[in-house]
């Protein structure tokens, strides 16, 4: 039975109107399988939140595994528009191995190592 390995956030803190996504959340598994679920915003209203299901590439979870192994940066940066992120790495038993708070990652690796590798399965 797979495991979810990670858990990756993506906020719009950017400009946000007529059916701009509002939120991404990728959980990624231990065998290479990932959901993606999407929320949009209509106006006031949200839209029912899409999700897609998919296959990481074996390169690109060899990567993930790198990255989510490597230490975590506690940095801060600061921004005034664009997108927020928020990761989790998880263990074996489910449990939370490492977390980074919801917030800027422009310049902070490993996170924009990260951001790139999910970022190819959002289109």
């Amino acid at each position: 039975m797979s495991r979810i390995i990670l858990e990756g956030i993506c906020h719009n803190w950017g400009l946000i109107g007529p059916g701009v996504w509002r939120e991404r959340i990728w959980k990624i598994r231990d065998d290479g399988t990932y959901s993606l679920t999407i929320s949009f915003i209509q106006g006031d209203d949200v839209l029912p939140k899409q999700k897609r299901e998919g296959m990481l590439s074996p390169s690109d979870l060899d990567c993930l595994t790198v990255l989510i192994n490597e230490p975590w940066s506690d940095e801060e940066t600061f921004a005034c528009d664009g997108s927020a992120w928020e990761f989790r790495a998880f263990g074996s038993k489910g449990e939370v191995l490492k977390e980074r708070p919801e917030g800027y990652i422009y310049g902070i690796d490993p996170y924009e190592s990260i951001t790139e590798i999910l970022m190819k399965y959002w289109k």
